[in-house]
């Protein structure tokens, strides 16, 4: 009997090495010696593995692929992976070395001539580590057959293997597909749709055995829209109030992202699905709610989800939505950051920031469709913290500023009406001098700067393609260790440039230039991040001028002791 789990999908897993699959150029030695990486840095994993028959003959000449055990093949390839990619063949004495592997756990995959493979999973702890393999038996090879019964149109539904560079469309009428020529082992399929590659359905394979063909459970997959919330075993009620007593916000707000933190008093967390896959949320009248799970540790019982919610009223204390979990098995983790952060609702980038499992260091993970990932730049790294709504990046200031970059940023993204908004949460570094925080675009400068040694006040500064600048000096109350909220509303249509901390406008100013700003983003950089002994989160760009309103909603709803949203 299979074992189904939903898990948020891996196939846009991103990462800052910028290996690119499709692009991979190999560089074989004599001695089958791989690079993995694009630099010339050589302190990082070394992988080393013999390959022989059964009868112990070195096999040559082998083909060996070595992929992240969270990879996912698909069309077209991922372009970023947090971990290396390398492909290879094995020398004369059926062995391979791969250099500069990242920490991570991996596949090795080996095969010959489409008869004989064999499988080994490994895990790098350390840039320095070196993982020796020994030697590897290739045994005859095994297949999987499985169906897959969906309502998504024929045509769109793929499934892979976890680890592997393996991919196959179902067949459009039986719903069967078909893997040949896998190496002994058990497996986890990933079924996935391109028309919502985020959402991942897997299915954990009996062990295969050398030579054998498996069958996998079938399973039922609906779409988002189709499913019967009436059918999950539990269900309770979330408050949402905008009155003095909550947010107090007295107008209504669109298409907003509600931050939805959930402790263990708030459910059991032994009644939901493993990751949270049957975590759904909607409103009242039964309209089903997009969402998208940040962090979820069942362990410790805590959770981060974002909630799109279309409207939330203002001055109102009676609005409400519903959180249902304990579904039907087989069923998809529908979390999608892109449903929740489309560009149609006017977000650009917003970034989540999250710790690399693989070291201290955080990855600036892009929530929107255009994928503005951040690069930090590679002098001065930041270090991971406790953040908002999970993590959060120290960016510190020795030797240097620390940089992020957001390259490969979307061309479409050159406003001619120049209106958008940034913000983001920040702390100082108590004790030190002036912790910095600066945003930076072709034709503007958004930089906030805490000064005395408890970060009492803060100043804000604008400065515009002419070098015209705006400023305001914000008292900041209780803030010792305590994070912040800035954001800059630059509105071309009025004319106005609107300053506003911890959800309150400090400063209404002219917005200076006869021209519109060029970008959002920095000429090649995409935007240019530094920070100076200062912690950041949730930075948030968006090619609309937002409102008050907006930005004080956000604010009242991901600060700590929040009250706008509590559990009925």
């Amino acid at each position: 009997m299979s074992e189904w789990f939903i898990q948020y999908g891996h196939i846009a897993r991103l990462t800052y090495v910028m290996l690119a699959a499709s692009l991979f150029q190999l560089s074989c030695t004599s001695d089958t010696s791989v690079n993995s990486g694009w630099g010339s840095e050589t302190t990082n994993g070394i992988v080393r593995a013999k390959i022989v028959y059964s009868d112990g003959r070195p096999a040559a000449a082998a083909r060996a692929r070595l992929r992240p055990a969270d990879y996912i093949a698909t069309q077209p390839s991922p372009l970023f992976y947090e971990a290396s990619i390398a492909d290879t063949v094995t020398n004369s004495q059926g062995s391979i070395t791969l250099h500069e592997i990242e920490p991570g756990e991996y596949s090795l995959e080996v095969a010959e001539k489409g008869t004989l493979a064999v499988l080994s999973r490994f895990a790098l702890d350390v840039k320095t580590d070196t993982s020796d393999l020994g030697t590897l038996v290739l045994r005859p090879v095994s297949s999987i057959v499985g169906k897959i019964r969906t309502s998504a149109p024929p045509g769109e539904t793929f499934v892979s293997i976890y680890g592997l560079e393996r991919i196959v469309a179902i067949d459009s009428a039986t719903g069967r597909y078909q893997f040949t020529n896998l190496p002994e082992g058990s497996y986890t399929i990933a079924v996935w749709s391109t028309a919502t590659p985020q959402n991942v359905a897997t299915v954990r394979t009996p062990f295969l055995l050398s030579g054998t063909t498996s069958t996998v459970e079938s399973l039922d997959i609906l779409r988002f829209n189709e499913e019967d919330y009436s059918q999950w075993r539990h269900h309770r009620g979330l408050r949402i109030n905008t009155t003095t007593a909550g947010a107090d916000v007295h107008d209504d707000v669109h298409s907003f992202p509600l931050l939805v933190r959930i402790g263990p008093g708030d459910l059991d967390f032994s009644e939901v699905a493993e990751g949270g896959r049957d975590i759904r949320f909607s409103k009242p009248d039964g309209t089903k709610l997009r969402y998208e799970i940040d962090t979820w540790d069942g362990k410790a019982g805590t959770a981060v989800v974002w909630v799109l919610v279309d409207t939330i009223r203002g001055n109102n204390d009676t609005q409400s939505i519903t959180m249902h979990w304990g579904g039907p098995d087989g069923i998809y983790n529908f979390s999608s950051p892109r449903a929740v952060f489309d560009s149609s609702f006017g977000h650009t980038l917003v970034w989540h920031i999250r710790a690399n499992e693989a070291s201290d260091s955080p990855l600036f993970e892009d929530a929107t469709p255009f994928g503005h990932h951040g690069i930090p730049s590679p002098i001065v790294r930041p270090s991971i913290t406790s953040g908002v709504s999970g993590s959060g990046a120290l960016l510190d200031s020795v030797p240097t500023y620390a940089n992020i970059s957001v390259q490969e940023y979307n061309e479409a993204l050159i406003f001619a009406r120049g209106s958008f908004s940034i913000s983001f949460w920040k702390k100082g570094v108590v004790g030190d001098v002036a912790p910095k925080m600066t945003v930076q675009g072709s034709a503007y400068r958004f930089q906030t700067a805490y000064f005395n040694e408890i970060n009492q006040r803060a100043l804000l500064r604008y400065t515009d393609s002419t070098e015209t600048y705006s400023a305001v000096e914000v008292p900041l109350t209780d803030n010792e260790d305590r994070w912040h909220h800035h954001a800059l509303i630059a509105n071309r249509a009025t004319g106005k440039l609107v300053f506003m901390v911890d959800g309150a406008i400090h400063l209404t100013d002219t917005l200076h230039g006869d021209t519109p700003l060029a970008s959002l983003f920095y000429n090649d950089e995409g935007i240019r991040i530094r920070g100076d002994r200062a912690k950041l989160d949730e930075l948030r760009c968006a090619h609309v001028a937002r409102g008050s309103a907006w930005i004080r909603l956000a604010y009242e709803t991901q600060r700590e002791g929040q009250t706008v949203v509590t559990f009925r």
